[in-house]
């Protein structure tokens, strides 16, 4: 599961990352120290997502997609 950070406040700092608006961590992008530090502050909302995508495997759906529509 990935880990999604929204911050009460721009720029509010905590294990050693500054947080604005909303950031999605990908498992193994943060270290357990980071990870229990930032669920226990309460300047920061976190909650277990899916994991987002890959770059390549969203760019690869879109175009998957448009050849459907262009053989339609």
């Amino acid at each position: 599961m990935a880990l999604q950070v929204v911050s009460k406040k721009d720029g509010f700092r905590r294990a050693g990352i500054a947080h604005t608006g909303v950031k999605v961590y990908r498992k193994g992008e943060l270290t357990k120290a980071q990870e229990k530090s930032i669920r226990a502050e309460p300047m920061l909302v976190s909650t277990d997502v899916a994991e987002p995508p890959e770059a390549g495997d969203a760019a690869e759906a879109t175009a998957k997609k448009g050849s459907k529509k262009a053989a339609e």
